[in-house]
């Protein structure tokens, strides 16, 4: 596994990728090209080895950022309406040893939470309870196959992303726009 690193997306449609640590600290890496409209948000898997960027062009690409990152994208992830809003690493066995994620999750501004097979880039299910834009989601580190998503709607919902089904609603009284999770025991 890489220490050190950040990842940072920007509205100039690029993310890079910086070691803040050690003797090259404040070097940027790579710089990773391939979206199309303003990036969103960037997040690891555990190894720091895959990295998700999302964008307002309706994407997540796929980066290896591991020790020879490339700065073309491994996978592209279509098939949300809108917005990417934001992405998480839940499942992190790829079945071929090593850690990794084989799925990525993503939640958007079309109402939906699309988990995805990394490898193939396939859409393997879709969450759809959400009434308006779901604006973040985060896997619980005590349970990681669960996810907790907030939305425009005024709720959080907790789901089995595994299962994909909806374990918990809170009408929460706010738009939710960030959340962050602590230890739960479910």
């Amino acid at each position: 596994m890489r220490r050190g690193l950040v990842a940072s997306g920007a509205s100039d449609a690029t993310v890079r990728l910086w070691q803040i640590v050690g003797p090259n600290a404040g070097a940027c890496i790579c710089v990773f090209e391939g979206h199309r409209e303003d990036v969103t948000w960037v997040a690891f898997d555990t190894t720091a080895s895959l990295l998700a960027s999302c964008s307002w062009g309706n994407e997540t690409l796929l980066w290896c950022a591991g020790d020879h990152p490339l700065s073309s994208p491994l996978t592209v992830l279509r098939g949300h309406k809108s917005t990417v809003a934001a992405a998480d690493f839940p499942f992190q066995d790829n079945g071929r040893g090593g850690g990794g994620a084989a799925r990525v999750l993503t939640c958007s501004f079309d109402h939906t939470v699309k988990t995805w097979d990394t490898t193939s880039g396939r859409c393997v299910s879709t969450l759809t309870d959400h009434t308006d834009d779901v604006c973040c989601l985060q896997t619980l580190i005590s349970r990681p196959r669960l996810i907790v998503t907030g939305s425009q709607d005024c709720t959080l919902r907790v789901y089995d992303a595994e299962r994909s089904t909806c374990l918990a609603t809170v009408a929460c009284g706010h738009m939710v726009d960030r959340i962050d999770t602590c230890s739960v025991a479910w």
